[in-house]
């Protein structure tokens, strides 16, 4: 759900990046699961402040500066290893899904795409790609992102990757979600 993130929500076949099962975590327990994140310590903490009725993060990312809390997480099936970024209170994928399914696409049917911006899924695949102790995000958990990231008329742009956006425009990717741009497969 990295690439055209808003709008592949409601398409046959899609990108994903997965939420974590319990955002609560500093360390996912390796017994009993496929998949394991191990947050890096940063420099600083990650702050937030509170407004009225919203508590938004403040940006952890500066063209010079990176300081936002990330971890990696391993997927078990296939040795994979991704980047992961915490955003409020919540553990976000920072890299598409790139696990090979039995119905899965590489961009341009290019299996180089796959390794820059990861799979495209049939939905009824998606909804069982993430690695164990992951999901897909459903809509109350990308409402609660787009907030804590703050204004809805800039959240595109501060989730955007910096960079790789050719006609659509960078993003500042001020919480190091690093949302690319990749494409789109129709259903047919």
């Amino acid at each position: 759900m990295r690439s055209l993130w808003f709008s592949v929500l409601i398409c046959a076949a899609m990108f994903i990046a997965c939420g974590d099962d319990d955002s609560d975590f500093v360390t996912r327990p390796s017994d009993d699961s496929s998949s394991s994140v191990t947050p890096k310590s940063s420099d600083s903490e990650t702050s937030v402040f509170s407004s009225s009725s919203v508590t938004l993060a403040t940006p952890c990312k500066t063209e010079t500066e990176d300081n936002c809390e990330y971890g990696e997480l391993v997927d078990d099936r296939d040795g994979q290893t991704y980047k992961t970024v915490k955003i409020g209170d919540q553990w976000w994928m920072a890299e598409n899904l790139n696990y090979e399914t039995d119905v899965n696409y590489c961009y341009n049917d290019d299996t180089t795409n796959c390794t820059k911006y990861g799979r495209f899924y049939a939905w009824w695949t998606a909804l069982t790609a993430c690695p164990n102790g992951w999901h897909l995000p459903d809509t109350t958990e990308w409402k609660k992102l787009f907030t804590v990231v703050g204004d809805s008329s800039t959240v595109g742009l501060k989730l955007k990757s910096a960079s790789g956006w050719n006609s659509s425009g960078n993003g500042t990717d001020d919480f190091g979600f690093s949302a690319l741009s990749a494409g789109y497969r129709y259903s047919n």
